[in-house]
């Protein structure tokens, strides 16, 4: 069941894509069911995001999250132990606390 404002958009590798048709890199289709939370708090040393709809988590029809934040650079990753299939991304603490907080209820 859809709750909230509808989705309109999503930023994924830099372009827009329609929220119900996220491709996954095995070629299958992610649908995007809603909105969890978007934050307006802002990345480390202040940086904001500037358009979009970041930083945010939107809940799949998979039963998993896309949360939208920052990529990190190349220097960032290389601190990181990330697998091939995966990116890492920056998001406020805001946006994780206020994503648990509306799970519990």
């Amino acid at each position: 069941m859809l709750s909230g404002r509808l989705l309109t958009m999503i930023y994924i590798e830099g372009r827009v894509v329609r929220p119900r048709e996220v491709a996954m890199s095995n070629g299958t289709m992610l649908n995007v069911v809603k909105e969890i939370h978007r934050s307006n708090a802002p990345y480390s040393h202040g940086r904001r995001c500037v358009g979009g709809g970041c930083p945010a988590v939107y809940e799949t029809d998979q039963g998993t999250y896309l949360v939208v934040g920052r990529r990190l650079s190349a220097e960032e990753k290389a601190k990181v132990s990330i697998d091939a299939i995966e990116d890492a991304l920056e998001v406020p603490a805001e946006l994780l606390a206020s994503l648990v907080k509306k799970l519990q209820q």
